[in-house]
C-alpha cells in the first residue's frame, strides 16, 4: 500500500523524513479526518436509506515502540480537547508492534 494523493512520500518529504512507518493517532477525531478516512457511500437496501461512511482501525501498540510528533494535516485549530496537537500523531517503523483489535465504522444518514 502506497501514500495517499497530497501526503509524504518518497518524491516530496522532509529530508530524512521515512515514509514506510506506520502511523498512528490515540484521536478518532484525528484518524477520522478526510485527510486519512475517505467517505464512502452505501444504500441499504431494505430501507433504501443512503448512508455515508468512515472506517477506522482500532489498535494496541507498545508503548516503547512509537514516537510521538505533531499534526501533518494542516490544521490551525486544536483537533481533539483530549489530546495536544504537537503529539497527536504517532510513528513507528515496528510493525510488529501494532495489533488491530477492532475496526471502528460512523455511519450517518445522506441527506
Amino acid at each position: 500500500m502506497g501514500q495517499r494523493p497530497g501526503h509524504f512520500n518518497e518524491q516530496f518529504k522532509p529530508a530524512g523524513f521515512n515514509t514506510l512507518q506506520v502511523f498512528l493517532s490515540p484521536s478518532i477525531r484525528y484518524s477520522g479526518n478526510d485527510a486519512y478516512a475517505t467517505c464512502c457511500s452505501f444504500e441499504d437496501d431494505e430501507t433504501e436509506t443512503t448512508y455515508e461512511g468512515k472506517v477506522a482501525f482500532q489498535v494496541l501498540v507498545s508503548p516503547i515502540c512509537y514516537e510521538e510528533g505533531p499534526t501533518t494535516i494542516g490544521s490551525r485549530g486544536n483537533i481533539d480537547p483530549e489530546f495536544d496537537n504537537r503529539k497527536i500523531e504517532w510513528s513507528t517503523t515496528e510493525r510488529g508492534s501494532v495489533i488491530l483489535y477492532g475496526l471502528l465504522i460512523r455511519l450517518e444518514e445522506e441527506e
